[in-house]
């Protein structure tokens, strides 16, 4: 609800539903893609160490060109950077389509291709990461994130059947240019939103190479300032450096080790989708009675016992209720922090910081894929991943040693702002262009 002398918006609006409206058509196309690259890549290799090697680049672009594309963000329109980012993505898939369709797709190809398509998935980040604070009202948004976590488990729940529906009836080809397709509705719900979705900034001036450099350097600096994120963002390292090449590396395991179907893999995903949909439905209940700080670190202890139950009596069908239950885990814990940090920083400084985020705590992962698929190819699935399992496993006690840590997630929604100026006072501070553009010079 709207503060007095504003028009009463009811639930989290039209704009907001248009939006994930589309996205949630647009991302069924890409589970049917993601599914279809994934499986000619086996049959084309057979390999886990092949398949890491399409997954680390693209990773890769995306951990580069996250936070040098974050800066458009916080200065222009977060709904027209995602409208250009989307036609982007339509020309690349429309040249991966026609590769297969034509019989000429390579293994550099796919590479190229789809490192194409992650810089524009950066680019749309860069809109999509802050937008939802632009379309709900500050005392909705931990209820928008919550929709937005049920809409993508459902997408994944779908998403998982209809992908390898796809891949058995349609074919790879098919499945890409379904992709294809999708992508109108993206275009179409972005195309609806009627809210100003650029964000407030003294200086709208015109974006220059030195500005962009400068805006990078701040988001970077406000990150480390605001110690609490730092912590949070070193723990995400670890986690995503161990957990991750499960969850990436799955085809892999359900084709070459246990010797099943797509459609195995879609279960698995349908199970991951009914977990973070529990997930999504349940934690505003759960939070009426346990402590924000208490769930966080609850969560962490599931999801990790989870997994190593799973790993060490290696089942398909307890692969698919651990995997439901990680996931379950690992979302009630991401909708309590996205929300405390998306609320605690300022609106111009929210795609930058999230963005820097996102690079450090991505940048483990392809590191952590290609060594989980090398050693896979030696050791074997199951042994590699209980060891994972094992590596998240020590992430426990650093969360229940950083400081202000209960005090960030226990603070309401509407006062966490404050606490984070409060606490950190000189965060978002921006400091005199020369000052950033020596230490960036410095730095490289």
């Amino acid at each position: 609800m709207s503060g007095k002398g504003k028009e009463t918006q009811k639930g989290l609006g039209r704009d907001f539903w248009w939006y994930r409206g589309g996205e949630f058509l647009s991302d069924l196309g890409t589970s049917a893609q993601t599914l279809a690259v994934a499986w000619w890549v086996l049959d084309m290799t057979g390999s886990a160490a092949s398949m890491a090697t399409v997954l680390v680049p693209t990773m890769l672009a995306n951990i580069i060109f996250s936070p040098l594309l974050a800066p458009l963000g916080d200065r222009y329109s977060r709904r027209a950077i995602m409208l250009w980012a989307n036609a982007g993505k339509i020309v690349t898939v429309a040249a991966m389509a026609s590769l297969f369709f034509t019989d000429n797709m390579t293994i550099p190809l796919l590479i190229s291709l789809s490192v194409i398509a992650s810089i524009f998935a950066s680019m749309f980040n860069a809109g999509s990461e802050p937008i939802v604070s632009n379309l709900v009202e500050p005392e909705q948004f931990q209820r928008a994130n919550q929709s937005v976590q049920a809409l993508d488990a459902i997408t994944l729940l779908l998403g998982g059947v209809f992908g390898a529906t796809m891949v058995a009836t349609l074919g790879i080809k098919g499945a890409v240019l379904v992709n294809l397709v999708s992508f109108l509705a993206s275009v179409l719900g972005l195309s609806l939103i009627r809210k100003n979705t650029k964000p407030k900034r003294e200086d709208q001036g015109q974006l220059t190479v030195k500005k962009w450099r400068e805006d990078i350097y701040q988001g970077f600096r406000a990150m480390i300032k605001i110690r609490i994120v730092l912590s949070m963002v070193l723990c995400a390292v670890l986690i995503n450096m161990a957990i991750n090449p499960i969850f990436a590396l799955m085809p892999y395991l359900v084709k070459e080790v246990l010797g099943l179907t797509p459609y195995h893999v879609g279960i698995l995903e349908a199970a991951i989708a009914v977990g973070a949909l529990l997930a999504s439905v349940s934690l505003s209940l759960i939070t009426k009675n346990v402590a924000n700080n208490r769930i966080v670190i609850g969560s962490l202890c599931l999801a990790i016992a989870s997994l190593v139950v799973v790993m060490s009596l290696q089942s398909y069908w307890l692969l698919v209720v651990g995997f439901g239950v990680t996931i379950m885990a690992a979302t009630w814990n991401n909708i309590l922090m996205q929300t405390q940090l998306t609320l605690a920083i300022p609106d111009h400084f929210r795609s930058r910081i999230l963005s820097a985020m996102g690079m450090v705590a991505s940048a483990a992962i392809p590191l952590g894929v290609s060594a989980t698929g090398f050693l896979i190819d030696i050791f074997g699935p199951w042994s590699v991943f209980l060891a994972c399992s094992g590596v998240a496993a020590l992430t426990l006690p650093v969360y229940a040693l950083v400081p202000n840590m209960t005090a960030f997630l226990n603070t309401p929604a509407e006062e966490i702002g404050d606490w984070v100026k409060e606490t950190y006072p000189d965060a978002f501070d921006e400091p005199p262009a020369k000052r950033a553009h020596q230490t960036i010079h410095q730095i490289s």
